[in-house]
């Protein structure tokens, strides 16, 4: 006992225990002093033994613990460092098991509302997860397709590439053999004629492809002027509608400023001023809208819109018909074109026959 005391009491001169007072146990003392060595980060096993074994025998250790703490006084002011004390050298207690949060007080309801609104959440981000899987499954099956029409594509390529060589350097030396025979048989002046001629062909045919972009620039331009005009033909004919049965529309608001008024007695007889002052708003803006004309007014005015919906016909009309008229145009400029690209050569060799003489 007493040599486990002596080396384990200078680890910690600064903690003395308590003398017993008069009519206290040791019990109670030990009470006072526990500490729970458990929950300190003891390497030393020897130290953690030596210490408990000194909380059970306070008695018989108080004059070692008095004459340790008066030999580390002394090494302190020898040394000039202070004492430290126990629960200052060793780490912080660190519980095994920590408390979990506090909950906040919730009702059923809140705690149901609480789970719905996580359970969407989570419902949300799975369906979105399963759509970016089923893509990138759509993806991996339209690019598995995609590599195996390469590979035999490829394959049929190698396959013929020999042959379309081979027919390709014949066709080659061919054009190059008959060129040097022309060339010798028409000489210069008649080839720059028949290259003239050739020309003239080309211009045409580039000539009817400018004629029908310009029809399609204009079939687009009528096309939409005619889409314009219907849908302005629309919003007057609707206009002209409403404004036939305009004493409806007036039944319905005045109705309306009826119900107002009805909600604003209810909570007149309730003392809700503020309540009251909102449907007085309300009431006050469906009146801004609300003229009741005279009947010579709705005449005037029911007669201006029809002569709007007369015009916006009319303008329909003659839109509609400049559309067909330039979809026609351009049908017979897309005819004319094909025509020529068809028969390029045919009017070439018209053009060249001459020079065959």
């Amino acid at each position: 006992m007493e040599s486990t005391l002596a080396w384990a009491i200078p680890f910690q001169p600064s903690i003395k225990p308590v003398k017993l007072s008069k009519g206290q146990s040791k019990d109670e003392t030990k009470t006072q002093h526990d500490w729970d060595l458990s929950s300190r980060d003891f390497n030393d096993a020897t130290l953690a033994a030596a210490f408990a074994q000194f909380q059970l025998d306070w008695p018989e250790a108080e004059q070692l613990t008095d004459q340790g703490g008066s030999n580390s006084d002394k090494a302190s002011e020898k040394t000039g460092n202070s004492e430290v004390p126990m629960s200052e050298n060793l780490p912080a207690e660190s519980p095994v098991n920590p408390p979990a949060n506090p909950t906040v007080d919730q009702s059923p309801a809140d705690r149901l509302k609480a789970l719905r609104d996580q359970l969407r959440s989570q419902d949300d981000e799975l369906g979105s997860k399963t759509k970016a899987r089923d893509a990138l499954k759509a993806d991996v099956e339209s690019l598995a397709k995609t590599v195996d029409e390469i590979e035999k594509a490829g394959a049929a390529y190698a396959k013929s590439l020999d042959a379309l060589k081979e027919d390709r350097k014949k066709i080659d030396d061919y054009q190059k053999t008959k060129t040097q025979m022309i060339d010798g048989v028409l000489g210069e002046e008649k080839k720059k004629s028949i290259n003239d001629k050739i020309t003239e062909v080309k211009q045409n045919i580039t000539k009817e492809a400018d004629d029908v972009k310009k029809a399609d620039d204009d079939a687009k331009t009528a096309a939409s002027e005619s889409q314009s005009a219907q849908k302005a033909l629309a919003d007057k004919q609707s206009e002209y509608d409403r404004f036939k049965s305009i004493q409806q529309d007036l039944a319905d608001k005045i109705q309306k400023c009826k119900d107002f008024r009805t909600k604003i007695e209810q909570f007149d007889d309730q003392n809700k001023p503020a309540s009251m002052y909102v449907y007085l708003e309300e009431m006050k803006s469906v009146l801004a809208g609300t003229t009741v004309l005279t009947l010579e007014e709705f005449k005037t005015q029911l007669n201006a819109r029809w002569q709007e919906l007369d015009d916006a016909k009319e303008d329909s009309r003659n839109k509609k018909l400049d559309s067909q008229a330039a979809t026609e145009k351009l049908s017979r400029e897309q005819g004319q074109l094909e025509a020529a690209e068809k028969y390029r050569v045919a009017d070439i060799l018209t053009k060249v026959d001459p020079f065959n003489a």
